[in-house]
């Protein structure tokens, strides 16, 4: 019998509800191989905690066959491999998501002033060897700077009929 140590559960009403992850697994493998037990009682802000306490003693890991969790840490997807399918579904999701302006002038102030290690820089190099703009894309960079270069010499005939006024 396979006893999870760890699980998120909610005490509604005298029942557990599990996650649906754990759901799916006690139906795939039968609910007569898992059990569930409170192993602690706390204030839902101390869960977390708790939480990690019982991770780092118990390690159910996949990876080390102990049990079914995918995180090492309590409450985050750090180390969590997204498949294909749930990658789409993100990107789709966050198409058209706009930043707010708040959003933009705090990236705008962390990265202002900071410069790429050579290190880095040598990376970025390597990430983009052999890639090539597609035909599509070269003709709407073209038509972006014959844009702005017509812009630049229509502001610089201003900017001259203004001097000579």
């Amino acid at each position: 019998m396979v006893q999870l140590q760890i699980a998120r559960v909610l005490w509604l009403d005298g029942e557990i509800n599990i996650t649906n992850i754990l759901k799916t697994l006690s139906k795939n493998i039968g609910k007569e191989n898992f059990s569930f037990e409170v192993l602690w009682v706390c204030d839902p802000r101390d869960c977390l905690y708790f939480e990690q306490l019982y991770l780092d003693y118990y390690e159910p890991w996949v990876e080390n066959g102990k049990g079914y969790n995918l995180c090492k840490i309590a409450g985050s997807n750090r180390g969590l491999k997204q498949t294909k399918e749930t990658k789409e579904k993100i990107r789709k999701a966050n198409i058209g998501r706009k930043h707010s302006e708040e959003i933009k002038e705090k990236a705008r102030k962390t990265h202002t002033g900071k410069k790429h290690s050579e290190e880095t820089k040598e990376k970025m190099k390597k990430a983009h060897t052999g890639k090539f703009h597609s035909e599509e894309t070269k003709e709407r960079m073209s038509e972006k700077q014959s844009r702005a270069k017509i812009i630049r010499f229509l502001v610089n005939v201003v900017l001259k009929k203004q001097k000579k006024k």
